[in-house]
């Protein structure tokens, strides 16, 4: 082994929600590994922020690939497997998800109905319609 590799025991676990497209969400626990989050997303990772402390990491060319649609989150449509974990917003490392956290991805992330691969067509049209639903949601809180 190399004198940079740490071994399974030395990384650090983390407790994720991972969502597969038509599927439930569920929990899981994974080493802070980047070929374990890879493999989950089946890919190049990206990672963008939902909260100041958590974050989802798709794979960054999900779309581009013709992965079926997930889930559209900050309007944008996700293709492919994702998870979400918790995330140290001034270090920028990863980190476990609470227990109320996961829950609360679990019931968010539900599958919807309708679990097909779209077009560009279809997903500029999700994202225009995510938009203007977003748009009357700030609306009606007002």
């Amino acid at each position: 082994m190399e004198k940079n590799e740490r071994t399974e025991e030395e990384l650090t676990k983390l407790k994720i929600v991972i969502v597969e497209p038509g599927k439930t969400p569920r929990t899981d626990i994974i080493s802070d590994d980047l070929d374990k989050m890879q493999k989950i997303v089946g890919g190049y990772i990206e990672c963008f922020d939902i909260e100041k402390d958590v974050t989802v990491v798709v794979n960054e060319v999900g779309k581009i690939m013709g992965l079926p649609h997930n889930q559209v989150i900050n309007n944008e449509p996700i293709s492919g497997t994702f998870f979400v974990v918790g995330s140290d917003y001034e270090s920028g490392e990863f980190k476990s998800l609470s227990d109320e956290q996961c829950d609360m991805y679990c019931k968010q992330f539900q599958p919807r109905a309708i679990n097909r691969t779209y077009t560009e067509e279809d997903l500029l049209l999700l994202h225009v319609l995510s938009m203007i639903d977003s748009e009357n949601d700030m609306e009606l809180e007002r």
